[in-house]
C-alpha cells in the first residue's frame, strides 16, 4: 500500500492555532455543546435561550444554534444530562468533542467568508427558523453571527480540511488593519 499521509496537512494545535492577516484573526475556540433533539423550542424557552440560526447575533458565549427544525447544537453554559427527557420531549446528547468551533473576526471576515459560500451573510431577512447548517468551503458548516465577526461550527474530523482553506484564502486576504 502507497504512503497517503504526505497528501494530508497535520492538524494543527488546536489550543494555539491563530491565523491573522491584516483586518482578520481567525481563532479555534473551544467550549461545551450539545445536540437536543425533538421539542427543542419549548426547551430553550424554558431555559431561557433563544433558538438562532445564521442571521440572527448570538450576544454571549451560551447560545442555541438550529441544525434543522427539531434538532439545536447548544453551547456554552449548563449542559442537561444526556439522554432522553420524557416531560420535556426532547434527546439530549453530549456533542463537545464533536464539533469544532472557528472564529472568524475582523475587517476582513465577511470578505473571507464571502469566498467561502453563496449564502447572503449581510442579509437579516430571511425565512423564519432558518437553518445555520450550509455548505461553506465546500463543508457542511453550521454559522453563527457574533459581534465581531462570525463563528463556524464544523465537524471534527473536517476541522482540519477548514483550517487549510481559511489559511489558503486569509492569506490573499488584503485587507487594511
Amino acid at each position: 500500500m502507497f504512503e497517503r499521509s504526505p497528501f494530508w496537512s497535520a492538524p494543527p494545535e488546536w489550543s494555539r492555532a491563530c491565523i491573522e492577516a491584516p483586518g482578520l484573526c481567525v481563532r479555534a475556540s473551544r467550549a461545551p455543546a450539545q445536540l437536543v433533539s425533538g421539542a427543542v423550542e419549548g426547551w430553550f424557552a424554558a431555559c431561557g435561550v433563544a433558538v438562532i440560526g445564521p442571521r440572527e447575533r448570538c450576544g454571549s458565549e451560551v447560545y442555541a444554534l438550529r441544525l434543522a427544525p427539531d434538532t439545536v447544537l447548544h453551547v456554552g453554559g449548563a449542559m442537561a444530562s444526556p439522554g432522553w427527557h420524557d416531560a420535556e420531549r426532547v434527546a439530549v446528547s453530549d456533542a463537545g468533542d464533536a464539533w469544532m468551533i472557528i472564529d472568524v473576526e475582523g475587517e476582513g471576515a465577511l470578505a473571507v467568508l464571502e469566498q467561502g459560500g453563496e449564502y447572503p451573510f449581510t442579509s437579516t431577512a430571511g425565512p423564519a427558523r432558518e437553518s445555520a447548517r450550509m455548505l461553506f468551503a465546500g463543508l457542511v458548516v453550521a454559522v453563527s453571527r457574533r459581534d465581531a465577526g462570525w463563528r463556524l461550527h464544523v465537524d471534527r474530523a473536517w476541522a482540519p480540511a477548514l483550517w487549510r482553506w481559511l489559511e489558503v484564502h486569509a492569506a490573499s486576504h488584503n485587507s487594511p488593519c
